[in-house]
């Protein structure tokens, strides 16, 4: 794990079926959701739950995908899963953007004029977020961007998600 455990101050009983309630503030705090994946890590007498995603155990799969993609388009695409952009730095995106993917609906904007995806990621140009969502479970998205036309760019994004969506089943 390598980084130090840090202490929250709450302390929690179990309850007769083995849960333990993470508190609103801690949720809201770690942007956690009902229905989020955890993985279970045992760390000497800790255990540590550390937020799962099957779509970033693929990143460098995916990364590849898309660099072969990005060679044969006029327009920038990135990742997002856990609220962050894999291929770009793990950087977290906006919440305004994470509300955007947790609609679970495409999103498209053909005058996206300065449009902050993170901190550092400022998008200008046309705008598809296009949810991934494999057995009905949100696993991120796909974010595109550029001068293309909008309705070329979302064909080119439907054929990168089914080919993410193979690499599932």
């Amino acid at each position: 794990m390598g980084d130090k455990l840090k202490q929250s101050g709450i302390v929690r009983k179990i309850d007769d079926l083995g849960r333990i309630v993470l508190p609103k503030e801690l949720r809201q705090t770690l942007n956690l959701s009902a229905g989020d994946d955890f993985e279970i890590l045992i760390e000497g007498d800790n255990i540590v739950l550390k937020k799962f995603s099957r779509l970033t155990t693929l990143s460098e799969s995916l990364q590849n995908l898309i660099n072969i993609f990005t060679k044969h388009i006029n327009f920038n695409i990135f990742i997002t899963t856990n609220n962050k952009l894999i291929n770009h730095n793990n950087e977290d995106i906006l919440p305004d953007i994470s509300k955007l993917i947790k609609e679970r609906k495409t999103y498209l904007n053909e005058h996206a004029n300065q449009i902050k995806i993170s901190k550092t990621l400022v998008v200008d140009g046309k705008l598809i977020i296009l949810p991934i969502i494999i057995n009905s479970d949100l696993l991120g998205s796909i974010i595109a961007f550029g001068k293309e036309d909008i309705k070329n760019m979302n064909n080119i994004l439907n054929i990168l998600l089914s080919l993410i969506k193979t690499q599932f089943t």
